[in-house]
């Protein structure tokens, strides 16, 4: 379960948020974390770190609760209720996170959002 989402279906997971996501917000080398369960796409930005759910492979996608029922400020949730996947990229300076999205007709559509995440230390080179 993620630690954060917004998703009608599926509830946070207060367990993941203190037992994984803590450790990991806390880390100074940590910048993307990637969840699923929830079948739907949500970008969230807490504390300068980037939280992923990429739920969006497979199963019935699911829809997100409504202003203002939603718990959680998501940065974006644009590719949601579309089948979905990412492909992560690294360079010296940051991460570059590529969701791509796949049509009704199957075909494939190529960084319909990037996402860079830039490395600790690295924001102002």
């Amino acid at each position: 379960h993620p630690p954060f989402t917004n998703s009608a279906i599926v509830e946070p997971s207060p367990d993941v948020r203190d037992w994984f996501f803590g450790p990991f917000a806390r880390s100074k080398k940590g910048i993307l974390f990637l969840s699923g369960h929830a079948h739907t796409f949500e970008h969230f930005t807490e504390g300068g770190k980037t939280e992923l759910v990429i739920g969006g492979g497979g199963g019935l996608l699911q829809p997100l609760l409504q202003e203002p029922e939603r718990p959680f400020r998501a940065t974006t949730s644009e590719v949601n209720g579309k089948f979905h996947y990412i492909i992560v990229h690294t360079s010296g300076q940051q991460l570059r996170v590529e969701i791509r999205v796949v049509t009704s007709n199957r075909a494939i559509v190529n960084a319909d959002r990037v996402i860079d995440i830039p490395f600790p230390g690295k924001e102002h080179r």
